[in-house]
């Protein structure tokens, strides 16, 4: 059927309900449309309804005013209220005039109150001003001033904005459809012709844009494309600007020129006044794409379409306020790590900088929270060094504000050795930490201790921390709290040589008590750590063994089926190694079969490199006494199991091994021997390898029934030279030594190969195949300091 055949479109109104607002003073009619399409003959072609809502207000209610006169106005004036609803009316007007006053209540939000105030309560001082009162009855005028010329629509975008700040508004402005569509699309066609539109419109929206109700509304209208389109076309006139601008100042400057120097300096107000328009919108701007950016997928599309770009871009600008928006969305951002590689290669820390040095205690709180997002990168961290930024940040630890998040961002920067020495240019920075470690600020003492605990390993931040008597107040607070942590700090400070090392002579004492009596292992662990780290001649160990007895407390832990924990047991390996350096300690452990323990220790964790390594470096103090060196070399395994360690992969455990029978050969010749084989064996283990595979090719070709001489190149006349029945130009040393430099290869990369000994007789064992076939024992790879004891 044609549209000419149908002939009007009938309405019917339909109240179902009268209510009060819960919390205005209002009255809410709830009403039903139905609408219905009629034809020539009188049928309904066509029908629709429609749930509908009114709200009347009625602010002038109060204790004197009439209600049943009041009734029957709102009767006469609005055909909604059915004259049947009369006692009905005058029942609801009756309870609003006697009902107490309730708080508002907005609508959900999507942001803090704080970021809603950052903007909606801070009057545009840019835009132009209008005496005129904003009714909400008068939107319909307001919506036909956006339809004429531009000053109009600036005062009519101006009127709807008074209107949106006013949260009561809102739901009435977003579900109007003919105002929203009327505001999108001034906004595309005439927001770059004026800032001032411009700004208005997107306060509107951005008014919208604190509530999350209210996004969809905003995106179905593209909104937010439209602001992109604007930011872009901004930050491109503003490079025009400061291009014309140079040119001008250029001409000025060159020529001396009064009316050259005039017009820069008009230039350069009006520049300075259009920045500050600039700076209004595109603060607007980023914070209404801030609020949109809560859905995810809206803020994917916002990172596609460039905003990191637009955001880094906008760093250089200098309005406070902007600063912060960008800011804050920046660190939105920076959760996600391609957001932060993009960051990256925009320089951010650079533009960041300066940033810091500014008054607004929120921007600088909330670009240091940037930072420690973006601090986790190495590359970034490197840059913060290079920008000087450390000494900076350290201003900032004396502001609580900022404390814990300037913690964080240092103990990142700790954590690279290179660093460390960094904080020590300023003596003030480490007794300042140290200070903060004694009086922790509430909710960062982990931060700080940490921090002293990374700083602590660099001997110059050491020193700064035992100066003006801090080793004294932090052995104290130590023994009164019994913290791991404060124990860790004082071990990595007794780990520097002296005269770090000297200052803890008066608390070893302290520290063994409270090892021996002490039940947690952490504890237990830390202050061993920190007793081991004093190999001082001046501290008697033996007395100390006697007097705590520190035998039996130590043989109870390291006895094969105990369960203590691998921690304590490692330190215990290392605290034997300090304590036999002393003689009378010595004797007195391997009268207590201390040696013995150390095997069956080292059989139960070959596993581990470390427990193995501090076992062996125990074995090495052990020899270096002679009266030990013939007890282990007799009476023992020790030498066995060392000549098997040598083939280890672990190359720590081969050097502690190698230092280890150096000092065992000189007391025993027989083993002296063997040890000197295994080292060759060792050293030279790839052409070894190589021999005996050609020796096994050479066994199958003779098994096969080939001839000799074709069997034996150049091995058999080499092999030769070890004979002795050789030739007389071989029987001296150094023709030997000569032509087994000739056949050896080196696997450590050394020059020159190893050789048992220059003697025909001692060589020609090591040749034997049998000698090859030694199994090997692989382990883990793990550092050590037992090596850097050994070699010191």
């Amino acid at each position: 059927m044609d549209l000419d055949d149908l002939n009007c479109i009938q309405r019917h109104l339909r109240t179902n309900s009268i209510d009060v607002h819960p919390t205005e003073k209002a009255i809410i009619i709830n009403y039903e449309l139905e609408a219905s399409l009629v034809g020539d003959l009188g049928d309904t072609m066509l029908e629709e309804s429609r749930q509908l809502q009114k709200i009347i207000r009625v602010k002038n209610l109060d204790e004197w005013t009439d209600i049943k006169q009041l009734a029957k106005e709102l009767i006469e004036k609005c055909d909604l209220i059915p004259a049947s609803k009369y006692n009905e009316l005058t029942t609801l007007l009756h309870y609003l005039q006697t009902r107490k006053e309730v708080a508002t209540t907005r609508p959900q939000t999507a942001l803090s109150d704080r970021m809603k105030n950052m903007l909606i309560d801070r009057p545009d001082s840019e835009t132009r001003d209008t005496t005129e009162e904003a009714v909400i009855d008068k939107l319909d005028h307001y919506i036909e001033l956006l339809y004429e010329d531009l000053p109009e629509k600036i005062k009519g975008s101006l009127l709807i904005l008074k209107l949106s700040k006013n949260s009561e508004n809102l739901i009435e402005l977003t579900t109007n459809e003919t105002l929203v569509c009327a505001l999108a699309r001034v906004l595309r066609e005439d927001g770059k012709k004026s800032l001032e539109l411009a700004i208005n419109i997107v306060f509107i929206f951005a008014c919208f844009s604190n509530y999350s109700q209210f996004h969809i509304t905003i995106s179905q209208f593209k909104v937010g494309s439209i602001c992109f389109d604007l930011v872009e076309c901004e930050l491109t006139r503003e490079d025009s600007w400061i291009q014309e601008l140079n040119e001008k100042k250029a001409l000025a400057e060159g020529h001396y020129n009064l009316t050259a120097q005039a017009d820069f300096e008009k230039s350069l107000k009006r520049y300075q006044l259009l920045i500050r328009k600039q700076n209004n919108l595109l603060r607007v701007v980023y914070y209404l794409l801030l609020n949109l950016s809560e859905d995810t997928k809206v803020e994917i599309k916002m990172v596609n379409k460039g905003i990191i770009r637009l955001l880094v871009k906008t760093l250089d600008r200098d309005s406070q306020e902007l600063l912060l928006v960008v800011v804050l969305f920046l660190k939105k951002l920076s959760i996600y790590i391609e957001n932060k590689n993009q960051m990256k290669e925009l320089s951010i820390i650079e533009k960041l900088a300066p940033v810091l040095s500014l008054t607004n205690e929120n921007l600088v709180s909330n670009t240091l929270k940037l930072m420690h997002n973006l601090i986790f990168d190495n590359q970034l961290r490197v840059v913060v060094i290079k920008t000087g930024l450390i000494l900076k940040l350290v201003t900032f630890l004396s502001k609580d504000k900022h404390t814990k998040t300037v913690l964080t961002i240092l103990y990142q920067i700790s954590r690279n050795d290179k660093w460390k020495t960094l904080f020590s240019y300023s003596s003030e920075c480490i007794h300042l930490i140290v200070s903060k470690v004694l009086n922790p600020t509430p909710n960062t003492y982990n931060e700080i201790i940490s921090l002293a605990i990374n700083l602590a390993l660099n001997q110059r931040n050491a020193q700064l921390m035992c100066d003006n008597s801090y080793l004294n107040e932090l052995f104290v607070k130590c023994f009164e709290t019994k913290d791991p942590l404060l124990l860790k700090l004082l071990r990595n400070i007794s780990h520097h040589d002296d005269p770090i090392k000297m200052l803890f002579i008066d608390y070893h004492k302290q520290l063994i008590e409270i090892m021996v009596n002490e039940t947690k292992e952490e504890i237990i662990v830390e202050c061993l750590a920190i007793i081991s780290n004093l190999t001082l001649t001046q501290i008697d160990w033996y007395s100390l063994f006697i007097e705590y007895n520190l035998f039996e407390w130590i043989y109870e832990r390291i006895k094969v089926g105990n369960t203590t924990d691998d921690d304590i047991i490692l330190q215990l390996a290392i605290f034997i190694g300090t304590a036999v350096n002393q003689r009378e300690c010595c004797l007195c452990l391997m009268d207590n079969k201390i040696i013995q323990l150390l095997i069956d220790l080292l059989n139960a964790k070959q596993k581990d490199d470390e427990i193995v390594i501090q076992i062996i470096y125990a074995f090495y103090m052990f020899v270096r006494h002679s009266e030990a060196r013939d007890v282990i070399v007799k009476d023992s395994q020790v030498a066995p199991y060392l000549i098997d360690l040598m083939h280890d992969r672990n190359k720590d455990i081969k050097r502690i091994c190698d230092a280890t029978l150096d000092v065992i050969a000189e007391c025993d010749l027989d083993l002296a021997s063997k040890i000197k084989e295994e080292k060759f064996c060792s050293h030279n283990k790839q052409w070894l390898e190589m021999i005996e595979s050609q020796a096994c090719d050479t066994i199958d070709q003779l098994n096969n029934g080939l001839d000799e001489s074709l069997i034996y190149p150049e091995l058999l006349i080499k092999t030769d030279l070890l004979n002795d029945s050789s030739s007389d130009n071989l029987s001296d040393e150094h023709s030997i030594q000569q032509s087994m430099q000739a056949m050896s290869l080196s696997i450590d990369g050394s020059d020159e190969p190893v050789f048992v000994s220059t003697k025909k007789h001692d060589i020609i064992p090591a040749l034997v195949t049998t000698a090859i076939k030694r199994p090997q024992t692989g382990y883990k790879n793990r550092s050590s300091t037992a090596t850097a004891r050994v070699n010191n």
